[in-house]
């Protein structure tokens, strides 16, 4: 027995037969050409390319539609579209073909190295998933330009987990929904195409899980722990009993779950409530969001509108997205968060700006206030769905009053604009802090004059608060969730908001971890936000404990020194839970 390490990003558990995805690349066996005169039939080659790619992808759209629903995965096909359609891109590679004699498989590969290169190193772990996207995007007109097909995960004789380097969209559009019970891939992270389908259709996965293609062959028997984000290869009869077990338990829970939970209220045994909200990464999202009880969206990310684009998304296309959601909700929240990218991720037109340091550097709302023309059109967008919609505006990565005071300043010039065009819009929309650096939460106080909630984004505010990298495996180890200082400044910011009567909510994943919940619950939240498939298991954990323990448990884990003992006391705090 073999057993490997990744990273888990779909719960649940699997005991399968290994079904090898082909890995093999599409080379570029000629790059150049010497006659003139065949640049217009090469130019009309890429054309057609591209008019068969869109072809396919409207298929594909349809049959993803069929395989998951309205499902996050269709946005991918819409930005391979949206691609397709790019003037500039298709301008350009036919301009190489003519005055370079580029093939039309080189240009295209030219003329995407830029953006590719642009997201590569990103500090952001969900833009680095993009550069995937942008490969499959040419890998995908690169095999219609050479004639080549696409291998499926149909008419698959047994029920599989499927191991490969990474899966995209084109994969996984003929897959076998009853055969394909799970993943494995050795690149990828939270936000890869493997991730999104398999939480999409709720089978457990497992990335990032290095040499995994050349540990198997195919046909052999393996063991997917989607919790801890183990892959055993060719298990032992102990080892695969004991598996067996523990997928059966889950999926029966999983079952009781779904029906006996899902509009249940998220209320302690002695009737302390609790609103569990959604992260929503997509608009597709939503759907899922409704489907697993949320009390609404307590953070809706903008990044997609802006990643992989060569120009600023413009106000009515953002308004359009944002008010889908607001009347989705009716009257729900809908936390809206501004742009949180600095300049080199975002768009051609400023991805010229190079920093040494983007962690600390102009990034999120420093970027948005030196850049009004970014800023500008999104916050008339959200004011704009507000009049649809609870839509609350939420300003991340605020680190003085002086920043807030500015883009507050923003936000009532935005108004005056929309009255003076006779626009529809919220006046009174509420407006919110992300509470993701030190400073801001030493000065929660001070925060509490000037904005309607807060939100705590706990991955940067551990980030910020440790001076740890948390993608660097390096320092990985670093990276404390119940670091003692990490909790005080938690602590605090709730406490504040009580005292100050300001909503506090927090969004980080430290919300969605199950060990997490009778501390938060302790230190008085009532508001968490999470992906949409934590929402259960939270509740579940909520419903069979009290506020009275949670404050006991809390107070004896702040008298604690360490955060590997704050660890070990929750963890023997959450066994003893009946669940």
């Amino acid at each position: 027995m073999k057993i490997l390490q990744g990273i888990p990003v779909s719960p649940g558990y699997r005991v399968r037969t290994a079904y090898l995805l082909n890995a093999d690349g599409i080379q570029i066996t000629e790059k150049t050409f010497s006659d003139p005169s065949r640049a217009d039939a090469e130019k009309e080659r890429f054309l057609e390319a591209v008019e068969s790619s869109k072809a396919e992808l409207y298929g594909e759209k349809e049959r993803l539609r069929a395989l998951l629903g309205q499902d996050m995965l269709q946005i991918l096909v819409d930005y391979h579209l949206t691609l397709l359609d790019d003037k500039n891109m298709r301008e350009e590679v036919i301009t190489r073909i003519g005055r370079d004699l580029n093939t039309p498989e080189y240009a295209l590969s030219l003329s995407l190295r830029r953006s590719i290169k642009a997201l590569q190193g990103s500090d952001n772990e969900y833009l680095r998933q993009r550069v995937a996207d942008l490969k499959d995007f040419e890998t995908r007109l690169q095999r219609h330009l050479q004639g080549l097909r696409q291998e499926s995960m149909s008419d698959l004789p047994v029920e599989v987990v499927i191991v490969a380097r990474d899966l995209t969209p084109a994969q996984t559009v003929g897959l076998d929904r009853n055969k394909v019970v799970g993943f494995v891939t050795e690149s990828g992270g939270p936000t890869s195409h493997t991730a999104i389908l398999a939480k999409g259709l709720g089978i457990p996965a497992v990335v990032a899980v290095n040499g995994i293609t050349n540990d198997i062959l195919g046909g052999e028997t393996i063991i997917i722990d989607g919790v801890k984000g183990k892959v055993m290869i060719d298990p032992n009869a102990k080892t695969r009993a004991e598996y067996e077990a523990l997928e059966e338990e889950y999926n029966r829970a999983q079952v009781l779950l779904r029906t006996e939970f899902r509009y249940l209220p998220a209320e302690t045994i002695d009737g302390r409530r609790m609103r569990l909200y959604a992260n929503v990464e997509f608009p597709q999202e939503v759907d899922s969001a409704f489907e697993y009880g949320a009390a609404g969206i307590g953070l809706y990310r903008t990044e997609f509108l802006y990643t992989g684009r060569r120009q600023i998304p413009d106000e009515e296309s953002q308004f359009k997205v944002y008010r889908e959601a607001a009347e989705k909700f009716k009257n729900r929240s809908v936390v809206i968060r501004t742009l949180d990218l600095g300049a080199d991720k975002i768009a051609e037109e400023v991805s010229n700006i190079k920093e040494m340091n983007p962690y600390l550097g102009w990034r999120s709302i420093r970027l948005c206030l030196g850049r009004p023309e970014i800023f500008r059109p999104q916050i008339a967008a959200i004011l704009r769905a507000g009049a649809y919609g609870n839509v609350k505006m939420l300003l991340p990565m605020i680190s003085t009053l002086e920043e807030l005071g500015s883009a507050k300043r923003v936000i009532e010039s935005v108004k005056d604009d929309l009255r003076k065009r006779k626009v529809t819009f919220n006046p009174d929309i509420s407006i919110g802090a992300m509470i993701e650096v030190p400073s801001a939460a030493l000065q929660a106080e001070g925060f509490a004059d000037e904005v309607d909630f807060f939100s705590i984004g706990t991955n940067d505010l551990i980030q910020y608060t440790l001076a740890v990298d948390r993608i660097n495996e390096r320092v990985a180890n670093l990276y404390q969730p119940t670091h003692p200082s990490v909790l005080e400044l938690i602590r605090q910011v709730i406490d504040v908001g009580a005292q100050r009567k300001v909503e506090v909510t927090l969004c980080g994943e430290m919300g969605g971890d199950p060990l997490m919940t009778l501390l938060l619950i302790g230190m008085g939240l009532r508001d968490l936000s999470i992906t949409p498939m934590a929402i259960i298991r939270i509740k579940q954990i909520i419903r069979n404990i009290t506020f009275r323990h949670a404050r006991e448990v809390a107070h004896n884990a702040m008298k604690l020194s360490t955060a590997g003992d704050i660890e070990n006391y929750l963890r023997e705090e959450l066994a003893a839970i009946s669940t």
